[in-house]
């Protein structure tokens, strides 16, 4: 890859005016397993058919879960879910969901949807009643559907989990939790009944542009033109991505790398499944121990079969709590696995950042009102033990049902307020966790991180995390943990910049239009790009001097005897002179970039005084020795430039060194000329 590349990636991604969907959490809690659907399309994920009575649970584009490409634009969005009652001891619980969207963007605020009446509509239906057809699906008619209804059940032996938000007001002025949904105030219900919910929003967007890039701007036939084509930063959340070119006559298709060639409409066509993709790093190594007992038993990938313990089959009680564990008061530092890349400016772009660990609270305040220990946690980036967020970091466990009220710390716009604003640098309690049978269950303690800082590839090399378990109650039982990973979203711009050699069949002298389109068959979005190449210049007629109209002279007839005087030649003007002069085809402002440059070429930027008809480009090496001769065709007066691809005449790539090289402009019999040197060194891309 060359400079010239990675400059334009770098244009192409920092041009503002963009509005477009950048990550997304869906933090959610139910007592009874639930199904949710995006748009018409099942979010999948590994515990989805679990309940979430006692906490919330994360989907996040971070990991994958909660896909970007299903993210409509220009249109209406619909977060459906479905929720069933089920039998057996689930029949004397109540049954309700609670939800909070966020969906960040490139610009303005982030969109926000809560599970809230006068944002959702609901049915609900009795044991055996059919469903609507099509009922979770975009284009559905809701408009005979009922507005939810707010449920709360808290008691000093059990309670539905809290999710704090200062959207929400709570009692005397305090700050409020997003609201639980059901069929009635209390979420009474019985096994086989069904709630329905639907609520509806949109994402503004505004698209990027698709860059069309030809490194060669004149050719002439038989020549081969390199193209480019390379998406704005937004295709990164865009799914069934097509980035074509319409060649015109004139220019054939030699060499396309994955591409689709339609003779009939001379389309060439690149499809991309989804630019972005995940990795996930985990807990390598022990940093500084204070308490957990064999912290080693953390290490490692997320660990499967973990559902709420009601579900866990062929495992025991004791296999199911394997994992480290510490009391209250304990802390420690671990070591995050390295990630396969480094940066660089061919390194892949990070989009998002969300920690999401496996613990199990268990401390409680007494023997009838509960709640569980504050799993507070904290991240680094420098190799250091102070953490990013002050104070002891961010609380990873939810209260209800009694104790105080749980710390909280910075964590920038992640949960927006009414109006479109943001919580200031305080940050956001991430407590996720009910009373009662916080003791039971493994939960997803989870932190958006996405926004803390820019996110570089050596943070995540230097990553580390801390937990601790900080006392709310009076007796002190050992917390659990059974891992942590860093899911990371990423896009490496080169696999969605595809590129073409073409080579010119054109004969005459013309201009030839290449036009570029990408389309997003996910999100409904679209770019459009042209680049003209200008071929054969040298064929091209002269542009034809105005022709003088001869006014005739009349000649005075001389008197008799009279001696006219001997006509003197008139001077040309100083005037005219300096513009005869200025008509040059002088070469000034010479310059290249990049210096040094490397396997993909060089740019030779030049002005001329005047019009010149033939420009050609001369290389020497260290003897001075013509070892490349481009023929540039003609160019106009003022500011030019020249590719040069670094190939000698023999076709051999320039070895790494300093060379000298020589402008030649050309008018009729004037010829100007301009000596330079530039540099090429050894191409560390391979």
């Amino acid at each position: 890859m060359n400079r010239h590349f990675l400059i334009l990636v770098f244009l192409t991604l920092c041009v503002r005016g963009y509005a477009f969907v950048t990550s997304a959490t869906l933090e959610y809690s139910a007592p009874h397993p639930v199904h949710m659907y995006l748009n018409g399309v099942e979010i999948k994920n590994y515990d989805s058919q679990f309940s979430h009575f006692n906490d919330y649970a994360l989907l996040c584009s971070a990991d994958g879960s909660l896909p970007l490409e299903l993210f409509k634009y220009k249109q209406d969005n619909i977060l459906a879910i479905h929720q069933k009652g089920f039998g057996g001891w689930h029949e004397f619980t109540n049954m309700g969901v609670s939800y909070r969207l966020t969906v960040y963007q490139s610009a303005g605020a982030p969109v926000v949807v809560w599970s809230e009446p006068g944002n959702t509509k609901y049915l609900h239906f009795e044991p055996g009643q059919p469903l609507p057809a099509g009922w979770e699906k975009p284009g559905f008619d809701d408009s005979a559907w009922k507005d939810s209804i707010s449920a709360r059940m808290i008691t000093d032996y059990w309670g539905w989990a809290e999710l704090p938000d200062p959207a929400f007001k709570g009692f005397l002025g305090k700050e409020g939790y997003v609201p639980f949904l059901s069929n009635n105030k209390v979420g009474a219900a019985s096994a086989g009944m069904i709630n329905l919910f639907r609520s509806r929003f949109r994402v503004p967007y505004k698209p990027g542009k698709l860059a069309l890039f030809s490194a060669v701007k004149q050719a002439k036939q038989g020549d081969k033109v390199l193209v480019r084509l390379i998406p704005a930063r937004d295709c990164a959340t865009m799914g069934s991505l097509q980035v074509s070119a319409n060649l015109p006559q004139g220019l054939k298709p030699v060499q396309a790398p994955g591409a689709a060639f339609d003779q009939a409409s001379r389309r060439l066509s690149w499809n991309f499944p989804s630019p972005s993709k995940s990795l996930a790093t985990h807990i390598q190594s022990v940093v500084d121990n204070k308490g957990f007992i064999i912290p080693q038993k953390a290490f490692g990938p997320w660990k499967a079969n973990r559902p709420p313990k009601d579900y866990i089959r062929n495992m025991t009680s004791n296999e199911y709590y394997d994992s480290s564990s510490f009391p209250s008061g304990a802390s420690c530092w671990f070591k995050m696995s390295p990630p396969q890349f480094k940066d660089g400016p061919d390194a892949p772009i990070i989009l998002s950042v969300t920690f999401q660990s496996q613990i199990l609270p268990r401390g409680f305040n007494g023997l009838v009102s509960y709640s569980v220990d504050y799993i507070m946690f904290n991240y680094s980036v420098d190799g250091g033990l102070s953490g990013e967020m002050p104070g002891q970091g961010v609380n990873l466990s939810k209260v209800s049902g009694g104790g105080p009220s749980p710390d909280t710390s910075r964590g920038g716009p992640r949960v927006p307020v009414r109006g479109g604003g943001a919580l200031g640098p305080e940050g956001v309690n991430l407590s996720k966790f009910a009373g009662g049978n916080g003791s039971q269950n493994w939960a997803n303690g989870y932190y958006d991180a996405t926004y803390d800082r820019h996110w570089t590839w050596a943070d995540l090399e230097n990553l580390r995390v801390s937990f601790k378990a900080k006392q709310v109650g009076g007796r002190k039982l050992d917390n659990l943990l059974l891992s942590c990973v860093a899911s990371v979203r990423y896009y490496d711009p080169k696999d969605v910049a595809p590129y073409f050699y073409a080579e010119v069949t054109e004969p005459a002298c013309k201009v030839l239009n290449i036009t570029a389109s990408l389309n997003s068959l996910s999100n409904d979005s679209s770019a459009t790009a042209s680049e003209s190449i200008a071929v054969n210049q040298r064929l091209c007629a002269p542009t034809p001097m105005p022709t003088a109209t001869r006014i005739p002279t009349r000649v005075p007839t001389p008197r008799p005897g009279v001696t006219p005087p001997t006509p003197v030649p008139t001077a040309v003007p100083t005037v005219v002179q300096n513009l005869l002069v200025n008509q040059r085809p002088r070469i000034t402002e010479v310059k290249s970039a990049p210096e040094p440059f490397r396997r993909g070429g060089v740019f030779l930027y030049f002005t001329l005084g005047g019009a010149a008809n033939v420009v050609n480009f001369i290389v020497y090496d260290a003897a001075g020795k013509a070892i490349a001769n481009v023929d540039a065709g003609a160019f106009g007066a003022g500011k030019n430039q020249i590719f040069y691809d670094g190939l000698a005449d023999t076709k051999k790539a320039l070895a790494p060194g300093r060379y000298s090289y020589e402008i030649r402009a050309r008018v009729d019999n004037v010829v100007e000329s301009f000596r330079g040197s530039f540099s090429k060194e050894s191409d560390k891309f391979q």
